[in-house]
């Protein structure tokens, strides 16, 4: 088999989009940018699709505080439509700092005009720096369905590799991130600009008044079997990152993941590398939430 879909469909309406979903069944693919899909063609994972489904007509790009600090994301929002819209907002592109750095990683503006946010969480890779960040980010996706909508943690639908954990009716409307007090950031390596990272690393932080680091949440990625998430871990809260500090996340990092091996690097290598963009990561994160290292 090929991946070689017989027919598109383009829905004027969420009823509609429902409908041919759970028609198509196992068989459908929802297409947003679909950048990753070209990029998958070739290896036999996408040959089971028969129907793409493309809801690009119902409205799902957008991106507002909603009022409430946070930010509301429609699933097929470009991403540089986003780094455009928090780059004008300098206390928001601080908090949701590492969505920022993992849109200007990216290679080049031909592609952040391409894909969507959605579609970088639903491939459910932690190849994906967005995806990443996100997670860092304690994101949220809603759902929409026949019975209508529903709201998931972002770690709970990336369920694994091009399986994200929704029905087949359903789609995701939008990804959601509660407001912030502190600042974030995201760290990755790469061998070339047009390679998915060999590690990578996004990092929430708060501070408290004496500058000490008050809550805390890091998201591993890059060539790993999983996206790791770390919540309010002792190597951080309650401390400084100074050198004995930075050192524990390093050590954190590397030990938390289950790295792939392969031509590109080692699973050594990748451990050590996690640890590294950890340690880099908080020391942005925590600049950007106004803290000064010693």
């Amino acid at each position: 088999m090929t991946f070689r879909p017989s027919r598109v469909i383009i829905p004027r309406s969420f009823d509609d989009a429902y409908l041919h979903l759970e028609s198509a069944g196992e068989s459908a693919a929802i297409i947003a940018g679909g950048t990753m899909l070209f990029r998958l063609r070739g290896t036999g994972l996408l040959d089971y699709v028969e129907t793409l489904v493309d809801l690009s007509g119902l409205g799902l790009s957008y991106v507002k505080d909603g009022g409430d600090g946070g930010l509301h994301m429609g699933s097929y929002t470009l991403l540089a439509d986003i780094y455009k819209w928090l780059s004008s907002r300098p206390g928001m592109a601080r908090a949701f700092g590492a969505l920022v750095d993992a849109v200007t990683s990216m290679p080049g503006w031909q592609i952040r005009n391409m894909v969507t946010i959605g579609g970088s969480a639903s491939i459910s890779m932690p190849q994906s720096d967005v995806a990443t960040s996100l997670l860092a980010l304690g994101a949220r996706v809603i759902l929409s369905g026949p019975s209508g909508d529903r709201s998931m943690d972002l770690r709970d639908y990336m369920a694994g590799p091009l399986s994200p954990a929704r029905k087949a009716n359903e789609f995701v409307r939008e990804l959601f991130i509660g407001p912030s007090e502190g600042g974030s950031a995201h760290e990755k390596f790469v061998v070339s600009d047009i390679d998915h990272p060999i590690a990578s690393a996004s990092v929430t932080l708060t501070l408290a008044e004496d500058g000490a680091i008050r809550s805390a949440r890091l998201a591993l990625g890059g060539g790993l079997r999983r996206n790791v998430v770390l919540d309010s871990p002792r190597e951080l809260v309650g401390r400084m990152p100074e050198q004995g500090t930075l050192e524990e996340v390093y050590s954190l990092a590397r030990d938390s993941v289950d790295p792939l091996e392969d031509h590109v690097a080692t699973a050594e290598y990748r451990r050590h590398l996690a640890g590294v963009m950890a340690r880099r990561s908080v020391l942005r994160a925590y600049a950007r939430a106004g803290g000064s290292a010693r």
